[in-house]
C-alpha cells in the first residue's frame, strides 16, 4: 500500500497526518501524541479500517496503516510488525520482548542469528514459539498451546476476534501476572470449584484453590463471586473472587413463581473453607402463598449429594438436612447444616438450590415474588462465638430504661448466659426496646399469618441487622388441654437478619406466675433461642411412628421422633432440647457436641 501522507486525496486515512486545520475522517481521531499527529480509532471491539490493522501492543489497541515494506511509512515511522509505528527510543519502546531498536527501526534476531525486521505478524491462534512471532507480542507457552493470545479483560474480551474457544485466565510472565485468552479446556473443572492447580480448571486459572476466570466487573463472575483482586501465584489479577469476611451474604435476582410452580436449580459457589450456608427466601409482592424449597444438592467428585429432597420428605423420609416446610409465609430459612458431617457435610464445591410456591387449593391461580438470599459462613469453627440479642418488651411491667438492671431480667439473661456457655456461645450486644402493644402481652393463637404470635414477631421490623429478638411477653395461652406454652421461636431455624416478619423472633413467657424469679425464663429463652439457631427436638411429646404408620394416620412423631444428630439419645430428660421442662426450675440444661456443632454455624452467630 501507499505511504498515507497530508497530500492524500479525499479524507484522510489511518496513518495519516493530522492536526486542528486538517480533521481526520469520519470514525477516525487525530493521536497528536505521534509524530505530526496520527489518524487512528480504537480496535479493541471493532475491526479496523481498509488498508489498516490493529496493533495489540499499544494500550489501548488502535489502528495503524498496514506496511510490507520501510517504504510504505511516512517519515518518522518505521513499518515493524506489519504495521507504521513511531520510529523507535529504545528497545522497551518496541514493545516486544528480545527485540532491539537500532537507528529508529526495531529488528528481532531469528534463531539462526540473523535479523528480521518488519516482520508479518501472527494473528491470534496462530501456532508460534517466541513473542516476536505474534502481532500482539504474546506468544502462550507450549503448555497452553504455543499460539499467539491478546490481553483480555473480562470473558466477553476473548469471545469475539479470537479464532480458539478461549477463556479470560491468568499467566505469569515475566516477573508479573497478565490477563490472556488461554484456550479452553473442556475436562477441567468449572469457575467456582475447587483445584489444586491451573491444570484442573477450565480457565486454566487456579486462585486460592477456586478455579476463576479474569473479570471487569461482577456480572462478569459466578454467582457467590465478585470481582475483585484476587490472588495468583506471586501475584495479583483482576479477577473473580470469593467475598472476604467470615460471613457474606449474596443476594439472586427476584423471582415471581405462580402457585404450585417452583423454579430451576441455581447455582452459587462456596469457597474452600466453607462452614454453613443459610438459604432464605424473602417475600417482596404478591398474594399470601407458602414458599419452601423443593431440592438442595451439590456434585462432588462426580457424584450426587443430597441435602433435602422435599418429594422425599413427603414420603416420610427423614432428609440428611432437616427441614420442614411449616408456616412458610413472608420469609423460609433452611440452615445447612443442622446435622454433623456423619450424616452429610457441606462441601466447598458449588451448591443448587430449587424454591416452590405452595397452592392453598386445587386450581390456585395466585402469584408471589420473592428475593432468594444465601448467607454463607466461611472459616474454620473457633469453638467460640456470640449473638447480639434485642429484648422486646411486652405488657410486662418492666420498661426498657429500667430492665438491664431489672433482677427478673438480668436473672433470665444470667442463666440464658449459662446454658449456651456450655457449646461455647455467650450474649453479645444486648438492647432493649419497649412494645407498646397491649394487645399481645398474652399471646392467644400461635398459628398461621393472622395469629397475635405472628403480629408480634412483626414487631421486630425496627431491627436491622443479624440479631436475635426475644418479646417478653406476659404469657403464651395457646397449649390447650389446661396447658400453656412457655415459649416459641419463629422457625427453625429463624430467619436471619430479615426483620419484620412472622418469623423473626423468639417469645417467651415473663410473668411471675409462669416464669418465676426470671431463671426459669432463662432456661425457656435458650431452648427457644436454640430452636431458631437450628436444632430440633431430641425427643418430641409424642411418640415414633412405628412400621407403617405416619402423622396422618396415627398420632405419632415422624423420623423416629427425634433429631438428625448421633449423638443425641431419644429419651434423654438432660438434654435442653428435650420436648419440655424436666424437674423443677428446668435441669435439662445439657447440649451435645453435635448440638454445639449446629449451633455456632449458625448465620446469627459472630465468630472472634
Amino acid at each position: 500500500p501507499a505511504a498515507p501522507s497530508a497530500d492524500d486525496a479525499g479524507e484522510p486515512r489511518v496513518g495519516a497526518r493530522c492536526d486542528d486545520a486538517r480533521p481526520c475522517g469520519a470514525g477516525t481521531s487525530c493521536l497528536h501524541e505521534f509524530p505530526d499527529g496520527y489518524c487512528t480509532a480504537l480496535c479493541a471491539d471493532a475491526a479496523c479500517p481498509a488498508g489498516s490493522r490493529c496493533d495489540l501492543r499499544i494500550s489501548p489497541a488502535i489502528c495503524v496503516a498496514a506496511c510490507a515494506a520501510q517504504a510504505d511509512c511516512r517519515a518518522g515511522y518505521q513499518c515493524f510488525l506489519g504495521g507504521c509505528v513511531p520510529a523507535c527510543t529504545d528497545a522497551s519502546s518496541c514493545g516486544v520482548a528480545g527485540a532491539s531498536c537500532v537507528a529508529g527501526r526495531c529488528e528481532l534476531t531469528d534463531a539462526d542469528g540473523g535479523v528480521e525486521g518488519g516482520l508479518a505478524p501472527g494473528a491470534p491462534g496462530e501456532p508460534c514459539s517466541s513473542d516476536a512471532a505474534c502481532a500482539s507480542g504474546i506468544c502462550l507457552p507450549p503448555e497452553r498451546g504455543a499460539v499467539c493470545s491478546v490481553p483480555c479483560t473480562d470473558p466477553l474480551s476473548c469471545a469475539a476476534g479470537v479464532p480458539f474457544s478461549a477463556v479470560c485466565g491468568a499467566l505469569a510472565r515475566g516477573e508479573g501476572v497478565e490477563k490472556l485468552c488461554l484456550p479452553f479446556d473442556p475436562a477441567g473443572v468449572a469457575d467456582g470449584e475447587p483445584c489444586a492447580s491451573d491444570d484442573d480448571c477450565q480457565s486454566r486459572t487456579c486462585s486460592a484453590q477456586v478455579c476463576i476466570q479474569g473479570c471487569d466487573e461482577a456480572r462478569d463472575c459466578p454467582l457467590g463471586m465478585e470481582c475483585g483482586e484476587a490472588p495468583y501465584g506471586s501475584g495479583r489479577i483482576e479477577g473473580c473472587r470469593i467475598p472476604p469476611g467470615d460471613r457474606y451474604e449474596v443476594s439472586l435476582p427476584s423471582a415471581t413463581l405462580a402457585a404450585g410452580y417452583g423454579t430451576g436449580l441455581s447455582r452459587i459457589v462456596l469457597p474452600a473453607d466453607v462452614a454453613s450456608v443459610t438459604l432464605q427466601a424473602v417475600q417482596r409482592s404478591g398474594e399470601r402463598l407458602a414458599m419452601g424449597f423443593h431440592t438442595v444438592n451439590q456434585s462432588v467428585a462426580g457424584s450426587l449429594v443430597t441435602h433435602f429432597d422435599l418429594e422425599g420428605l413427603f414420603r416420610y423420609e427423614d432428609q440428611p438436612n432437616r427441614w420442614l416446610p411449616l408456616d412458610g409465609y413472608e420469609v423460609v430459612t433452611m440452615g445447612l447444616p443442622n446435622s454433623t458431617p456423619d450424616r452429610v457435610a457441606i462441601a466447598p464445591t458449588a451448591l443448587r438450590f430449587g424454591l416452590l410456591a405452595f397452592s392453598r387449593s386445587e386450581g390456585d391461580a395466585g402469584r408471589v415474588t420473592f428475593e432468594p438470599r444465601v448467607l454463607v459462613r466461611r472459616g474454620r469453627d473457633p469453638g467460640t462465638g456470640s449473638i447480639d440479642v434485642a429484648v422486646h418488651l411486652v405488657g410486662v411491667g418492666v420498661s426498657a430504661s429500667a430492665a438491664p438492671t431489672n433482677s427478673r431480667v438480668r436473672a433470665m439473661l444470667a442463666r440464658f448466659d449459662e446454658i449456651l456457655a456450655e457449646v461455647g456461645l455467650r450474649r453479645g450486644a444486648t438492647s432493649y426496646e419497649d412494645v407498646d402493644a397491649p394487645s399481645l402481652a398474652v399471646i392467644d393463637s400461635d398459628e398461621g399469618p393472622d395469629s397475635e404470635l405472628a403480629q408480634l414477631f412483626r414487631l421486630s421490623a425496627a431491627r436491622s441487622g443479624r440479631i436475635l429478638s426475644l418479646f417478653l411477653v406476659r404469657s403464651i395461652e395457646t397449649g390447650g388441654h389446661g396447658f400453656n406454652t412457655l415459649g416459641v421461636a419463629g422457625g427453625i431455624p429463624g430467619p436471619i437478619g430479615v426483620h419484620g416478619t412472622m418469623h423473626s423472633g423468639v417469645a417467651i413467657a415473663f410473668d411471675p406466675s409462669v416464669a418465676g424469679d426470671g431463671r426459669l425464663a432463662g432456661h425457656i429463652a435458650a431452648h427457644e433461642s436454640a430452636h431458631y439457631l437450628g436444632l430440633f427436638h431430641v425427643t418430641e411429646q409424642v411418640r415414633a411412628c412405628g412400621a407403617g404408620e405416619t402423622p396422618a394416620t396415627a398420632s405419632c412423631a415422624p423420623f423416629g421422633g427425634g433429631d438428625t444428630l448421633a449423638d443425641t439419645a431419644l429419651g434423654d430428660t438432660s438434654n435442653l432440647m428435650h420436648w419440655s421442662l424436666v424437674g423443677a426450675g428446668g435441669t435439662n440444661v445439657a447440649l451435645s457436641a453435635g448440638q454445639g456443632y449446629v449451633l455456632r454455624r449458625s448465620g446469627l452467630v459472630s465468630w472472634p
